[in-house]
């Protein structure tokens, strides 16, 4: 009896191994998104008018206990009723300006032509540009009189028209 019950409990966990197993791997994603497939045409000269700006955390790459850098994500869309649903890729400028909480600009940073388009990647949302925003490049200082600050980020289109903004908080300050 006890043999049959040992084979019973290894089978029994041996099925849940391939359980288990099964599901991680359901569980796994791309490290690399494909393009998302969507019905219909992608505008051939969109005009953006909607610009989505996400921030993580600043973090501190030179561990002196001061956040120095933020990785930001950003999304230009079309945005007229109907229009595409996916984010879209536009030669331009992005401009970012981080501001204290008196309001006062504490440093900008500028990317345009080349350094715009090496930036550009696909995501879910459709085309998508990534930049990481470092207050040790440029003579600029990680040692920041205030904690809260605001994020804008603007895009100014290559061909002109509407230069959409926007504005995320964040915080950054002594971690230690």
């Amino acid at each position: 009896m006890t043999t049959s019950l040992s084979n019973v409990t290894r089978m029994l966990m041996a099925s849940i191994a391939v359980v288990g197993v099964a599901a991680g791997l359901a569980g796994c994603i791309s490290d690399q998104p494909t393009r998302p497939s969507v019905q219909g045409r992608a505008p051939t000269d969109p005009k953006v008018t909607k610009l989505v700006l996400t921030t993580a955390p600043p973090s501190d790459t030179d561990s002196n206990g001061f956040p120095d850098t933020m990785k930001v994500l950003v999304h230009l869309f079309e945005e007229p009723p109907g229009g595409w649903p996916l984010s879209v890729a536009v030669p331009g400028t992005f401009r970012f300006e981080l501001i204290d909480s008196k309001l006062k600009l504490v440093t900008t940073w500028t990317f345009e032509g080349k350094l715009s388009e090496a930036a550009a990647f696909w995501d879910d949302a459709g085309a998508c540009y990534r930049f990481d925003l470092s207050l040790l490049e440029g003579g600029r200082t990680d040692r920041l009189n205030s904690e809260s600050f605001d994020m804008k980020a603007t895009f100014i289109p290559a061909k002109g028209g509407v230069s959409p903004t926007n504005t995320a908080s964040q915080r950054y300050g002594r971690t230690r």
